[in-house]
């Protein structure tokens, strides 16, 4: 069973690299969304943030702008990490379960 358990404490190493990876990447992309509204046929790009508990959309610019690419990009990003995130610490959480219940022979 120690073979198990190291297995498992390897993983959990393992997963918390990621999640301290993951939360650099976060701090070092902007903590806004972004939205996109279509008038008249065309995309228009807005950013939305929480500031002092009021919701603020500003204009990005048009989707097909280099801006509004780069911010899209951003967000894909943003979002990826934090479900990679999410799902790591649901694995970690899983591993402590384990390593902290007792084995019966």
């Amino acid at each position: 069973m120690s073979l198990v358990f190291g297995i498992l404490e390897e993983e959990k190493a393992r997963l918390e690299e990621l999640v301290a990876e993951c939360d650099k990447a976060l701090e070092a992309l902007p903590k806004e969304s972004v939205h996109m509204r279509k008038i008249n046929g065309k995309s228009y790009l807005y950013s939305i943030k929480r500031k002092h508990g009021k919701v603020i959309s500003s204009y990005v610019g048009e989707c097909s702008n280099e801006n509004a690419q780069k911010a899209i990009n951003q967000d894909n990003i943003r979002r990826a990490c934090k479900l990679r995130k999410k799902e790591a610490m649901a694995s970690i959480k899983e591993i402590r379960r384990l390593l902290g219940r007792k084995i019966a022979k």
